[in-house]
């Protein structure tokens, strides 16, 4: 099952899963995330959707189904998954973050800004929301505090290696 490309092997393994049991949530899941990151944007909503119709209250796959309606420039779908996703899973810095991104694209970068806060509150060390955090304030104008994050940022990765 070994590819050059990981996403191919995790695509693979997830529809050996599913044939082995069609009903299996996660594994639908797993196969909607492979296809998102191969740029299959069409086929992951489709399998998130599989998910959710298996599992109706779970918040990472409303999210993920967020992802994937947003890279098929659905915004405004996209957001009512995130709530959802916020709504079965409150604490969920990653839905928080996605909706940030969409919020920002949308509305502008000031208004995207608290739910990059918001995740940061429920995950500290959650990296992309530190990353859009800073792209944000860059947007605003906040260079200093923008280029601070990344060189903080920065810093900690070099200690993780």
């Amino acid at each position: 099952m070994s590819s050059s490309n990981p996403y191919e092997d995790s695509l693979a393994a997830s529809e050996v899963a599913i044939r082995s049991k069609p009903d299996d949530a996660k594994a639908w899941f797993d196969k909607c995330v492979a296809l998102g990151y191969l740029n299959r944007h069409e086929d992951a909503l489709a399998a998130c959707e599989e998910a959710l119709r298996l599992k109706p209250e779970y918040a990472e796959a409303w999210d993920q189904k967020g992802v994937s309606l947003d890279n098929l420039g659905r915004s405004e779908e996209a957001l009512r998954c995130f709530e959802e996703a916020l709504r079965v899973k409150p604490d969920f810095a990653a839905a928080l973050d996605n909706k940030g991104v969409v919020i920002g694209n949308l509305k502008g970068d000031k208004e995207a800004l608290q739910y990059f806060e918001q995740a940061l509150k429920i995950d500290p060390d959650f990296a992309p929301a530190w990353h859009h955090k800073g792209i944000a304030l860059e947007g605003l104008g906040c260079h200093d505090e923008a280029m601070a994050i990344g060189a903080s940022l920065r810093m900690k990765f070099e200690k993780m290696k």
